[in-house]
């Protein structure tokens, strides 16, 4: 998995493990459109490789995890103030990747107590992802 690929997270592998980490730190990691689309890619991919055995979700910084949502993007899609500007927004609402992610029980991730509340963030704002080529 290339970490070029993506604008907010950086990926490293390393016998079985994938460690992922949020990089958005201007916005102390908030769930926006373009975010939330890639790591629902993220979770995808570690779905379909059977060499990860585990995915660990960090930030990037020692000071937080996440600030939640970012309501300021998130709140006019979700309530049609806003139509949908970019194809990664369209593909958000489209495919209801606001949905539950569905995790292989085989899968199993790391997270700290500190985590639990994102981490229901992120349950609730990702889904699986499959690309339109598939």
């Amino acid at each position: 998995m290339d970490s070029k690929n993506y604008r907010y997270f950086d990926t490293l592998y390393g016998k079985g493990v994938l460690l992922i980490e949020m990089n958005r730190l201007e916005k102390r990691n908030a769930f926006s459109p373009e975010f939330i689309y890639e790591l629902c890619n993220i979770w995808d991919y570690i779905e379909n490789e059977s060499h990860i055995k585990v995915g660990v979700l960090k930030s990037k910084s020692e000071e937080f995890f996440s600030a939640g949502a970012d309501l300021d993007q998130l709140i006019p899609l979700i309530t049609k103030e806003k139509k949908p500007e970019s194809k990664i927004e369209k593909k958000v609402l489209e495919e209801n990747l606001l949905n539950a992610l569905k995790i292989d029980k085989q899968k199993k991730g790391t997270v700290s107590s500190a985590l639990l509340n994102n981490i229901m963030l992120f349950l609730l704002l990702c889904k699986r992802v499959r690309s339109s080529s598939s």
